[in-house]
């Protein structure tokens, strides 16, 4: 897929931040995928690696005399992934299975990454990094040099590093053709941060969900609940810019998930 060019206005973005260059990867991936235990026991993973040059992100324009803030595509350079993924699912009896899986995943940026709408944010009028931040010397097309923020080490914004899930499933004959089924869902999702610089980060959660069911043939009648103990997490955080240069006044906007959430679905089929 391709992104359009930004778009120009006269009080907007600046002429070189109208074009930008092709992002590109390249993923390497070994990886295994067995049945063990008389098939009982399914057991796969995989590791990776990932080169990503020229990565394109979402940030804001860098002229400073812009109306209004104006998001735009920009290069940021390159990131490099490294990461594994586990999936297990046990049949320990006709009645009982288990399992569960993992994903991490450590994208960073490396040497020479910069931010550059974070200027005015990041370096003091004597070209050093202000608090929290991190700079570093580029060379423009003039043949001029600009020290901007570096986000060398950095994770993309919104890169989560770990994931769970642990599920377990039961069923038991009741009474007159009725089975109960029962199944627990428990998802972690690890922190991650808002922005580029990696100064603002969103916690991670563990969520729970349950389900409780009677089946019989083609009907089923089911007692649920989603996030089952009521926490209270941030789905998902942007930045919104409000007034002004957008790397100053640009502040994090969060959503958060939903609660608690139980209900009762009944179905059949024919």
């Amino acid at each position: 897929g391709f992104n359009t060019a930004n778009a120009v206005s006269a009080t907007g973005i600046l002429a070189s931040e109208v074009s930008y260059d092709e992002e590109e990867n390249w993923t390497y991936e070994a990886g295994f995928k067995t049945r063990l235990l008389d098939r009982r026991l399914l057991l796969n993973g995989s590791v990776f690696h990932t080169d990503w040059s020229n990565a394109q992100v979402s940030s804001y324009t860098d002229n400073p005399t812009a109306v209004n803030p104006v998001r735009i595509v920009r290069n940021a350079g390159d990131i490099k992934v490294d990461g594994f993924e586990l999936q297990t699912d046990f049949q320990a009896t006709d009645a009982i299975q288990i399992g569960g899986s993992v994903t991490y995943s450590d994208p960073k940026f490396q040497d020479g990454a910069y931010d550059a709408s974070s200027i005015a944010q990041c370096v003091t009028a004597t070209g050093t990094a202000a608090t929290g931040c991190k700079v570093t010397t580029i060379k423009l097309a003039s043949g001029a040099t600009r020290v901007v923020p570096s986000i060398a080490g950095n994770r993309p914004q919104r890169a989560v590093k770990t994931q769970w899930n642990l599920h377990a499933t039961g069923r038991h004959d009741v009474f007159d053709g009725w089975t109960a089924e029962g199944r627990v869902d428990v998802n972690y999702t690890g922190s991650m941060y808002n922005n580029l610089l990696n100064t603002v980060k969103v916690g991670s959660r563990t969520l729970t969900n349950v389900r409780l069911s009677l089946v019989k043939d083609n009907y089923n009648v089911s007692l649920w609940a989603n996030n089952l103990f009521d926490k209270t997490y941030v789905a998902n955080s942007i930045n919104q810019p409000r007034s002004g240069f957008p790397s100053v006044y640009s502040i994090p906007e969060i959503y958060l998930g939903e609660g608690r959430r139980v209900g009762v679905t009944v179905s059949a089929t024919y």
